[in-house]
């Protein structure tokens, strides 16, 4: 985090071996007559004193080491305090005691994330921008190519570039508040903060036995209203399925396909051994059933068994606007980046490339690699 020109940087170092001398300050130093500092700690440390950083953590875990070091600018450091905190955030780990920070900062600074991230807009498009973009692209040359993959990604990176020209961007926030959260529980957030702010301020018994409450009655209420918001997903998959795809891939921190998998004993993650991995699962639990020859026919008596690989089907122009026109119109994107709503508004420079590209995976009869 920066606050102008201030800084402050938190984390687990895991340098154990140093021993901090605390100084009237409130800064630490290392002791160099009780500690064992190798070449790289020596160089990370030189490195933030060159910043003019210096570190403020003293509290020890249970094992009476320091893993998690403070460096906060040297102009914060006047007026500030780092404590153990009254009750942690997040499920206790006896390695990193929960630590509170407290910073005075002058009229007008503001601590913000270094590290935002854009995301693109769909709802702000300039469709008029992006139909007109490849205006004077040469599809016939560019896509002279006998490799659909090739096409394929020389169309998606197209479609790309014009996102990312016609596409408006928003700045990413987290919420302030969980999804499941409601008014009561916006109400005990605030008691909890304010409790834990005067804490800070005034670190006496009675001070921290209201910060635990607090706290307490807020981790009641949040558990409940999770608890609730959980059996509400699990319910509806059927009658909406899009928030509960939401939640799954939120717990993964992915969407799209998995990287890896697990049944429990084993974790894989290639293509070949996830692919395996399923075919050992389905092979356990499949029921084996002899199926006579009238019992076929009628499984497959809807199946298409026209031949287009290397036939004369063509797909045209108009085939790809009339496909293209009954898409569901979508922002979600697929691995690829680009949601339905793009293809659908921008079929008037998509169609003629996606009718090349469908002719030639059907001509040669392969199908693209994923490109994104």
């Amino acid at each position: 985090m920066e606050a102008r020109d201030n800084i402050v940087v938190i984390g687990d170092l895991n340098l154990s071996t140093i021993s901090w001398l605390h100084s009237s300050n409130n800064f630490r130093f290392p002791d160099y007559s009780r500690s064992s500092i190798r070449p790289a700690s020596f160089a990370l440390l030189d490195a933030y004193s060159t910043a003019r950083l210096r570190q403020v953590n003293g509290v020890l875990n249970t094992n009476n080491r320091l893993l998690d070091l403070c460096f906060i600018s040297k102009d914060l450091g006047q007026n500030c305090s780092l404590l153990r905190a009254p009750a942690p955030l997040v499920k206790f780990c006896r390695h990193h005691p929960p630590l509170l920070l407290t910073l005075e900062l002058h009229p007008g600074h503001r601590f913000k994330e270094i590290a935002e991230t854009n995301h693109y807009d769909f709802n702000r498009v300039n469709f008029v921008g992006m139909n007109n973009f490849p205006a004077g692209v040469d599809w016939n040359t560019s896509l002279a190519c006998d490799d659909a993959s090739s096409v394929a990604s020389t169309v998606c990176n197209v479609l790309l570039y014009a996102i990312d020209q016609f596409v408006s961007k928003k700045r990413h926030r987290k919420p302030a508040n969980p999804i499941w959260s409601n008014s009561v529980l916006k109400h005990l957030k605030r008691i909890k903060r304010a409790a834990l702010r005067k804490f800070s301020k005034h670190r006496t018994d009675a001070a921290k036995a209201e910060n635990l409450r607090a706290n307490a009655a807020y981790k009641r209420l949040n558990a409940t209203l999770y608890k609730n918001y959980q059996c509400d997903l699990q319910n509806r998959p059927k009658s909406n399925p899009k928030k509960f795809w939401s939640y799954v891939n939120k717990q993964r921190k992915e969407s799209g396909l998995p990287s890896n998998i697990t049944n429990g004993t084993i974790e894989v993650d290639t293509v070949e051994s996830i692919a395996e991995l399923f075919r050992t699962k389905f092979c356990s639990v499949f029921s084996e059933e002899n199926l006579n020859a009238q019992d076929v026919a009628n499984a497959t008596s809807n199946i298409q068994t026209m031949r287009l690989f290397g036939s004369s089907f063509t797909i045209n122009r108009d085939m790809v606007i009339e496909a293209g026109n009954q898409l569901k119109t979508s922002i979600g994107s697929g691995p690829d980046g680009i949601p339905s709503l793009i293809l659908k508004r921008c079929l008037k420079f998509l169609a003629a490339p996606l009718a090349m590209f469908f002719n030639l995976s059907l001509t040669t009869g392969v199908f693209p690699e994923c490109i994104h």
